[in-house]
């Protein structure tokens, strides 16, 4: 058996698994072990459409009593990271974890240092968001 032989059988092996993976029940498994199945079960088979879609709320997150230990773990990371050495990325970064915070004043002002060091995702949140 020469290679291209090889290859082609190995191909319509791998084909006929992938075949047999029902992705419908693996997906349902994975979001009820999520709980994350709200409503009548969905269907994977058909494409959603854009107008069957939640509105999504631009309003601030509430307020918790505590913020997340995680994100102030990494602020602190990244505010002494930025100390040596600001990037785009960092003062991203550093705008995301404040509006996770609940610190939106202190999120916009790195929102706009990080498009101003030239982060394009900055950059459009600010002129969407912030203008």
């Amino acid at each position: 058996m020469d290679v291209e032989q090889l290859l082609a059988a190995n191909a319509a092996t791998v084909d006929q698994q992938m075949r047999s993976i029902d992705l419908d029940a693996g997906l349902q498994r994975v979001f009820a072990a999520l709980d994350a199945l709200d409503g009548p079960e969905p269907s994977f088979s058909q494409p959603a459409r854009l107008a069957d879609l939640p509105e999504v709320s631009r309003a601030p997150a509430p307020h918790s009593a505590q913020a997340p230990e995680w994100a102030v773990r990494e602020l602190s990371l990244r505010e002494s990271e930025v100390q040596e050495k600001e990037t785009a990325w960092n003062c991203r970064r550093i705008a995301e974890l404040k509006e996770v915070l609940n610190k939106p004043d202190e999120a916009a002002a790195w929102w706009r240092r990080a498009a101003n060091a030239g982060d394009l995702d900055a950059q459009d949140y600010v002129e969407t968001y912030l203008s």
